[in-house]
């Protein structure tokens, strides 16, 4: 570590304020692209099963902006979280040695990769599975499921989060 390249308090709280601003301002203009594409991605997620054989409801006036936004923020938290790992990676990159970056970069896309991996398992293996389970004890005790938009993504938030995954489905199925 090199001692002669050291910064002050208030040199680091200025590098760390650049850098959460970058971060606000790649959020903003992601939530933008996430509030256009939201339509679109929740008419591609009614396609995909399980969410194909249910008929969804509202039952709030406010559960289609629920939703609308939910999903606006999910995709917007897609370009924003790699990021903010990134801008955090340049501010603690400055004060590791060349041992310590090497390490530590080697984490970084396994991490990104696991990410990934954990929210389609938990989108396509666990959500079904649960839905299936809770759709057959239903069935079983002869109810008649009604479910609401709220109560669909709702549950695939409960379902995977029962499940120690840091990547679960509530990043997906914001609710």
């Amino acid at each position: 570590m090199k001692y002669n390249d050291t910064m002050t308090v208030l040199e680091h709280i200025a590098e760390l304020r650049k850098r959460i601003l970058l971060v606000a301002a790649v959020f903003i203009l992601s939530m933008i692209a996430g509030l256009i594409a939201a339509p679109y991605v929740l008419t591609l997620l009614k396609l995909h099963s399980p969410a194909f054989q249910v008929t969804w409801n509202v039952f709030s006036p406010w559960d289609g902006l629920r939703i609308y936004m939910s999903i606006g923020i999910v995709l917007s938290l897609l370009p924003t979280l790699p990021f903010a790992l990134y801008q955090t990676w340049l501010f603690v990159n400055q004060g590791l040695s060349g041992r310590e970056q090497k390490a530590a970069l080697r984490f970084v896309p396994f991490s990104a990769i696991c990410f990934i991996i954990g929210v389609a398992f938990a989108y396509f293996v666990v959500f079904p599975m649960s839905l299936a389970f809770t759709t057959g004890i239903n069935s079983q005790m002869n109810l008649v499921e009604t479910y609401g938009v709220s109560q669909y993504f709702g549950s695939c938030s409960v379902s995977s989060s029962r499940y120690p995954s840091p990547s679960s489905c509530r990043l997906l199925c914001y609710s």
